[in-house]
């Protein structure tokens, strides 16, 4: 591709018309003389005679997803980059890819046009080490560095209950992952409770379970701390059903505020609903969570179930109750199980019956007086304060999980 001075070309230009035009060199010349001057300026003036300047290659692609070194990446994971010619040239891309070969020398997709590339189904727990080649339309290529990313499991349900409230049991390495997560935490007056737990955690070591809780819709994110956003774009951080998933304006708001790309998970919490809405409303809710699943695939939905009532098992509670875990299981999402928290001490005793005050939780403060959890004395919405602890702790356990631990305690 030649490359021509503007401004050489406008003075030739001019060059031409004032001299073809003048007297003295129509007068001048004969014919073929005046021929050959004109066809020498005429190359000049194209460029003939210009030296071009030399092509150059694309910059080196740089890589958008899965980061470099990425772990429990899906099985189903696209990779994308980014790159562009100084010459604006029009570039294709080769890319290579190879499990367990730190240097990539199979070609699976070659002269693709756009930034995004889409494997054959990936292995579970294996390291892929890929790279991508940049051509433009004169040859010149550049290639990029090797970036590597490590698969997870397959998808499947995660549920956090009363077996894992023990924050102690958490790999420091885990936590430490937990904290680059951003969450979108819209919830009911119960709901409360984990945040509150959350901040007594925070209190006891800032360092291990630093949280950062922002209340406007703002990125909560990029800090050595769990981000959380409470709210969904309302003026006010009380987010009943409508707000989140039952009518279409809640819908809208959940949309506007997962659609910022802020937030590796949103969820929404109970309040008393479970104990009178009709399997059809638990229903409802489950199919709105799916839907907005698969609308924002970056960002992932936690369930939860409703708080206790005092009802024993086949009531209506306990009815929508299960569904919720039933649905979670079969088809791989994840679920914090508020009410089964609720119905277990710590040292597991089961209350069948037990309601969201927590009848229980004072006696067992009483007979386990040195007890972490027990530490925790302001105050928990609607409850006692073990149950803010309790939770607080069964919260980071999912987050730890969320970012990839396999669940082997400490």
């Amino acid at each position: 591709m030649k490359k021509y001075n503007p401004l050489f070309v406008l003075l030739s230009f001019l060059l031409l018309v004032c001299i073809s035009a003048s007297p003295g060199f129509a007068a001048s010349r004969t014919d073929d003389a005046k021929d050959g001057f004109l066809s020498g300026i005429h190359g000049l003036l194209l460029g003939d005679s210009i030296s071009d300047q030399p092509n150059r290659p694309p910059i080196q692609p740089s890589v958008t997803m899965p980061e470099d070194g990425a772990t429990n990446s899906s099985i189903d994971s696209v990779l994308s980059w980014f790159c562009y010619d100084p010459d604006n040239d029009t570039l294709t891309y080769d890319i290579f890819l190879e499990k367990d070969m730190p240097i990539p020398t199979t070609l699976v997709a070659d002269d693709i046009t756009g930034f995004t590339y889409k494997p054959d189904t990936l292995m579970e727990n294996s390291v892929y080490y890929w790279q991508v080649v940049a051509t433009d339309e004169h040859g010149s290529a550049t290639a990029g560095p090797v970036w590597s990313f490590t698969t997870g499991h397959a998808n499947q349900a995660i549920v956090v209950d009363h077996r894992h409230t023990d924050i102690s049991k958490i790999p420091d390495q885990w936590l430490a992952k937990a904290r680059q997560l951003a969450v979108h935490y819209a919830h009911t007056s119960h709901g409360s409770q984990v945040l509150s737990g959350l901040e007594w955690l925070e209190d006891e070591d800032a360092l291990k379970y630093g949280v950062k809780i922002v209340y406007n819709l703002t990125d909560p994110g990029g800090t050595d701390e769990l981000g959380i956003y409470d709210g969904n774009n309302y003026k006010n951080n009380s987010i009943n059903p409508d707000k989140y998933w039952k009518r279409e304006e809640g819908i809208a708001h959940t949309r506007q505020t997962v659609g910022t790309g802020y937030f590796d998970y949103s969820l929404w919490t109970w309040c008393g609903q479970m104990s009178y809405y009709p399997t059809s409303q638990v229903q409802e809710y489950l199919d709105t969570l799916a839907m907005l699943d698969n609308e924002y695939p970056a960002t992932r939905f936690i369930y939860y179930t409703g708080h206790t009532d005092g009802t024993a098992p086949g009531s209506t509670l306990w009815t929508n109750n299960n569904l919720v875990r039933e649905y979670v299981q079969n088809n791989d999402k994840i679920l914090f199980d508020f009410a089964d928290i609720e119905s277990y001490s710590p040292d597991g005793t089961y209350y069948p019956d037990a309601d969201d005050s927590c009848d229980w939780c004072e006696d067992w403060c009483k007979a386990h007086p040195g007890a972490f959890s027990c530490r925790y004395n302001d105050s928990c919405a609607h409850s006692h304060p073990l149950q803010c602890a309790l939770k607080g702790q069964a919260f980071w356990y999912l987050m730890a999980r969320l970012a990839g631990w396999d669940g082997v305690e400490n």
